[in-house]
């Protein structure tokens, strides 16, 4: 029998009464997600990073409040596993707390919140969407480009109801399958819990570590997960070099002309 779970769970002080149960699932080797298609979703990760420094590509340095936002997927493109059911896949959001109309992240929470219900992002935690993915760049040139999701990608769940000539009789909304246990993440800075903290992977939790603003969170003295097998091997390495043993140089590949930055990759969200 599958353990249920609900996320919301996790949440301290959340405002929700909705519950969304969840199944747990096991690792598996994964293609690319498929770009150019629209999927049905749920927000299955609510972490916040703190206050990070950004420099846009004028020049400017501003502190940012960053949070990444996780929507596990559903579609007939995805991957399946032997049996023939479909891979727990899910893609992340890069997004910035703002009260500005002009940014994404109000634009995304009023998406999200399509009955008015809930009052804050992380008590949305659950919730049904649908999501479009863009092609993404590979910075290996050796590894397939990953598919990435933009705030505007993110579409409400209420679709149109039509008859077989094609009129709309109707709106419903859409009910994606239970979210997988092993894609849900979840910490709120300023009063998270180690069972929150638990859920996160190294890289979110470094982040995490490297806020301006870690002295206000828990997750000043919560330890962090074992590092990655590459960065293991980068530490190696820069030990060595520190003790006057430079590590073997890789092949030197050839150069290839800098991508252009997009704002959105170094802002998120833009107050002004």
């Amino acid at each position: 029998m599958t353990d249920q779970f609900n996320p919301l769970s996790l949440i301290v002080d959340q405002d929700a009464s909705e519950s969304f149960d969840i199944k747990s699932g096991g690792g598996q080797s994964l293609e690319p997600l498929p770009a150019g298609v629209t999927l049905q979703a749920r927000l299955c990760g609510y972490v916040e990073l703190g206050v990070h420094e950004d420099t846009n590509p004028q020049g400017q340095v501003r502190d940012k409040e960053e949070v990444r936002l996780f929507f596990q997927v559903w579609g007939k493109q995805l991957q399946k596993d032997a049996e023939g059911n479909q891979i727990p896949r899910s893609v992340m959001l890069y997004i910035n707390k703002s009260a500005s109309d002009k940014g994404h992240w109000l634009k995304v929470f009023n998406t999200l919140n399509h009955d008015g219900k809930r009052n804050n992002m992380a008590s949305l935690l659950g919730a049904p969407c649908r999501v479009k993915l863009v092609a993404g760049a590979s910075k290996d040139p050796s590894k397939p480009a990953q598919a990435r999701l933009r705030p505007e990608g993110i579409t409400g769940p209420v679709v149109e109801v039509m008859d077989e000539d094609g009129n709309v009789t109707g709106s419903r909304v859409i009910n994606p399958p239970m979210v997988d246990a092993s894609e849900v993440k979840v910490f709120q800075f300023h009063k998270g819990t180690r069972e929150q903290w638990d859920t996160l992977p190294y890289f979110l939790q470094e982040a995490i570590k490297e806020a301006k603003n870690l002295d206000q969170s828990p997750a000043k003295d919560f330890p962090m997960k074992e590092a990655p097998k590459s960065r293991q091997k980068a530490a190696e390495g820069d030990q060595e070099e520190a003790q006057g043993e430079a590590p073997k140089a890789a092949p030197k590949a050839p150069q290839k002309p800098a991508t252009p930055a997009v704002e959105d990759d170094l802002f998120g969200d833009d107050d002004l």
